[in-house]
This record gives structure tokens, C-alpha cells and sequence, in this order.
């Protein structure tokens, strides 16, 4: 009995601990907008749009974890990055250190005649010096295999090896129309800024030059479930998640914040909150959480109400100021589970 005891353990120890040991040592990098240095605003699209797409391409890689964009546009806006142009090492270096990043990719692009450059370098987190640097020139056309080229170059600067099947992931284009492309970044950036009525409109020709391009059939369809809510809700939010992941980590927000699930469904992605703090001045919160099922992202709704009052089996009025603070208590709790390591 002992021995079949000791070699069940040793089996669990031996199937664990490759995948603890990978996880540990993925390497996390932050991709900071890039920097527009050509003149033509009509270009200013791709300073997201290239972040976007270098992003989506290393996520396939399961030896990299990227920082997420929102948590890192947070940190960018704390220290006031984005209104500074070209990125220096030691801005690179500070918003490394708040988001948990181990290397900073800054970058600009320049258009001079009908040769169109990219260059990116890559900053050491803990020393705040360029361990390398990249770059690549063809012409606007060219796009897209420009961003292939700084993929790679990020890849080998961190010696990550990519399987075959990491690599037919990465190549894979989301479209080949660098109009529909630039339609969806803006529309992106709109979503960013709760412009939704600005962004349906970029999706839509986004897909009306290449119906084909999923991602924007994805984003289109958030911003239709969105739109209606907008004005009623505390939140509201696209997330870079699959739904089921998203799903358990508003679960485990919930815990975090110390509250109660009453009511969940995940078949429709909706739940009901509790916080059970009440006086005669201040009124139990229930929680409403919608979480948007998409293809490869989900949207997050949150709003509120006063619940009953325990025994009367009537409703306060309406405290908005305790209502707002419970939502944001929440909202901590699900933005730390959602981004930490």
C-alpha cells in the first residue's frame, strides 16, 4: 500500500511541475503606444493600431505574458506618458515598475516619400537601459510585414522560442486590408474614450472593406450590446478575456471585496451581487453584473440599486454617492484580480 501511495505522488509532482516551472518563467513585457514622427495625422491611427496587432501576435506565444492594455494605459496616463512624444528610457523603466513588466517596448513610425519605417527598442525594466533595438522598412503596403519583422526582432531580443504552431498563430492575418485595419484601430480607440456611436461607425467599414475581418465583427458586436446601457451604467468596459475567464475572475473579485453572490447565471453571464453594510443611513447595495459573451472577448456591465430593507420589505432612497463607492470597492477587486501575475 505504501509503495502505491509514494508512486501516486511522484506522478502528480512529475505532471505539475513543468507547467509551474513554464508559468514562472514567462517573460512580461509592457508595448507602449508607438510614437507618430511623420507629420500626417492621418497616420496618428497607427500608434494604437500597432500595439493592437503586436499584442494580438504575442499572446499566441505562451512563454510571453503581455500586460494588458488597459492596466498599462492607467499607468501611462498616471505618469503622463502619453502626452510626452518619444517615450524615454526612464519613463519606459517607471511604467515597467507599476505594471509588473520585466521589459518596456517603445517605438515610433516615420513616413518620408514612399518609404515607411518602424522602429522599436526594447528597455530593461530593472536597469532602465535599451538592451536592443529594431527596425524595419518597406512601404505603407507593406504593413503588416513590418509588424511581423518587430514581432520577431521582440521575440529573439528575449530569446523566446516559438513552436510551429505558436508561429502559424502569429502569422495568421486578421485581414489583408490596411483600410479596414485602420477603420478598426480608430473604432478601438473610440471604445477607449466611450465614443460608441463613433465606434459602430469605424467597425462598419471596417467590415464593409473586408467582411471577413472577425475582429471587428467581434468589436462591432460589443459596442451594440453597450450602446443601449452607456448612460445607466457605472461600468462598462471591453475586456481582452474570453468569457469564461472573465466570468470566474468577477466571481473571485467578489470575494475579494468581501461580498455576497446571490444570484448567478452564467448561461446569460449575469449576476446578482450583495453587500450587506446597512443603517438607518445608509442602505444595503445589490449589484448588477452583466458579462457580454463574444468570440475571443466579453464586455462588462455593472449597475446598481438599493435592496429592501430587511423586515419593512421596502426600498430606501436611492443613495448614488453609496452606491457609486460599493461599485468602485468592486470594481478594485475585479481590476486586481484581473491583471495581477
Amino acid at each position: 500500500m505504501k509503495k502505491i501511495i509514494y508512486t501516486i505522488i511522484l506522478v502528480v509532482v512529475i505532471s505539475v511541475s513543468p507547467g509551474v516551472a513554464a508559468q514562472q518563467n514567462a517573460s512580461v513585457i509592457a508595448i507602449v503606444p508607438f510614437t507618430n514622427l511623420t507629420k500626417d495625422t492621418d497616420l496618428e491611427w497607427l500608434s494604437e493600431g500597432i500595439v493592437e496587432t503586436l499584442t494580438t501576435k504575442l499572446a499566441h506565444v505562451k512563454t510571453i505574458q503581455i500586460v494588458e492594455r488597459q492596466r498599462l494605459s492607467a499607468a501611462l496616463d498616471e505618469i503622463s506618458l502619453g502626452q510626452m512624444g518619444v517615450v524615454d528610457e526612464a519613463k519606459a523603466a517607471k511604467a515597467g515598475q507599476m505594471v509588473g513588466a520585466e521589459t518596456v517596448v517603445t517605438g515610433a513610425f516615420q513616413q518620408v516619400g514612399e518609404t515607411f519605417r518602424l522602429t522599436a527598442r526594447f528597455v530593461k525594466v530593472a536597469t532602465g537601459v535599451i538592451s536592443n533595438t529594431a527596425m524595419a522598412t518597406g512601404s505603407y503596403a507593406d504593413l503588416f510585414s513590418l509588424e511581423d519583422k518587430i514581432a520577431d526582432d521582440i521575440l529573439s531580443s528575449l530569446g523566446v522560442a516559438v513552436s510551429a504552431a505558436e508561429q502559424e498563430k502569429m502569422y495568421r492575418k486578421p485581414t489583408t486590408s490596411v483600410d479596414a485595419y485602420k477603420n478598426y484601430s480608430q473604432g478601438l480607440n473610440y471604445v477607449k474614450q466611450e465614443r460608441y456611436d463613433d465606434a459602430k461607425l469605424m467597425f462598419d467599414r471596417a467590415l464593409k472593406e473586408d467582411p471577413d475581418f472577425g475582429q471587428a465583427r467581434n468589436d462591432l458586436a460589443f459596442v451594440q450590446w453597450a450602446r443601449p446601457s452607456a448612460n445607466s451604467s457605472l461600468y462598462l468596459k471591453r475586456i481582452d478575456r474570453p468569457f469564461d475567464e472573465t466570468y470566474e475572475t468577477m466571481l473571485s473579485a467578489v470575494q475579494r471585496a468581501g461580498m455576497e453572490v446571490r444570484n448567478a447565471q452564467k448561461e446569460t453571464g449575469t449576476m446578482e451581487v450583495h453587500e450587506s453594510s446597512w443603517s438607518l443611513i445608509k442602505s444595503p447595495q445589490d449589484i448588477q453584473i452583466e458579462i457580454k459573451r463574444l468570440e475571443t472577448i466579453s464586455g462588462v456591465r455593472i449597475f446598481s440599486q438599493p435592496s429592501k430593507v430587511p423586515c419593512l420589505g421596502i426600498r430606501q432612497a436611492y443613495d448614488w454617492g453609496q452606491s457609486k463607492k460599493t461599485i468602485e470597492k468592486l470594481i478594485a477587486a475585479f481590476e486586481t484580480e484581473l491583471y495581477r501575475h
